[in-house]
């Protein structure tokens, strides 16, 4: 009987080690910050989308996925990761993108579109996708079978020209006999702001009304969640406050080039711009 107790005793602390080194094991293998992996896609637990670890935290991980800007991050369940499929040799050492290339995978869900521009300033391709999907702009790492560049490094530069303005749609409450409502405006076209890169600006506000001033950098506790850097403040611009502008915020895979985001640092009245020149 003792034989047998102590036998049992054995097994028990050999199943306990073999459970600690497996633990061991499992952390050992954690993913770090940095690393490039495959994980659920807003929740899901079968849509996988590339991605890199940003954060860890306790049995999950935040990821920011390619191609989609910092609001689609999310916390992932580390039993949603796995690693990032490696390249293959044709895509490590691939063609150039170029103009003319047919490649076989590009966008988000990896179809088959031929390369039909470049823009080199902003190292992106535009791509025409084989089943008659709509074109669009992609980064290169978005292509797979050729090589290509990313965009220069942007500055402060990134602003100087003169910007079309756009008012967009707004909420606000309106009296309707006895009752107030919510209403959404259809937004509407405002004028021009020329940002010249000595550091000062001219603002048509409207049809009689004209703003020049100086900008300056923006400091990194005036940004916003999804302030991309750098960005810069026009002093006393409309109204007589500071006005921050930044890059556009891309949707997905959307084309945002040459598009600013503007906002009162004190009202929290914005406006979106398109380049002119």
């Amino acid at each position: 009987m003792r034989r047998v107790i102590k036998a049992l005793r054995l097994l028990f602390l050999t199943v306990i080690a073999v459970s600690v080194c497996t633990v061991s094991i499992a952390f050992a293998a954690a993913w770090r910050v940095g690393d490039r992996v495959e994980a659920g896609f807003l929740g899901s637990s079968s849509l996988y989308r590339v991605g890199v670890i940003t954060e860890v935290g306790e049995g999950r991980y935040r990821v920011h996925f390619d191609g989609y800007t910092d609001s689609y991050d999310d916390w992932v369940q580390a039993d949603h990761i796995r690693a990032a499929p490696a390249p293959t040799p044709a895509e490590a050492t691939g063609p150039a993108c170029r103009v003319g290339l047919h490649v076989p995978r590009a966008g988000l869900t990896n179809r088959e579109a031929i390369i039909t521009a470049v823009d080199v300033k902003q190292g992106l391709y535009r791509v025409k996708y084989d089943n008659g999907d709509p074109s669009e702009w992609l980064p290169a790492r978005l292509i797979g079978g050729c090589t290509g560049a990313g965009p220069a490094p942007i500055t402060e530069r990134y602003y100087a020209g003169t910007w079309s303005l756009f008012i967009g749609p707004t909420p606000h409450y309106e009296k309707r006999g006895a009752d107030t409502w919510i209403v959404v405006g259809s937004g509407a076209k405002a004028f021009t702001l020329t940002i010249k890169a000595g550091g000062i600006y001219q603002w048509q506000v409207d049809s009689r009304t004209v703003v020049r001033g100086n900008w300056r950098s923006m400091r990194t506790d005036e940004y916003s969640p999804s302030t991309k850097d750098p960005a810069i403040v026009l002093l006393r611009g409309d109204g007589g406050y500071d006005w921050a502008v930044a890059r556009a915020t891309a949707v997905g895979s959307a084309d945002t080039r040459d598009r600013i985001a503007m906002w009162s640092l004190k009202l929290g009245t914005s406006s979106d711009g398109i380049r002119l020149k």
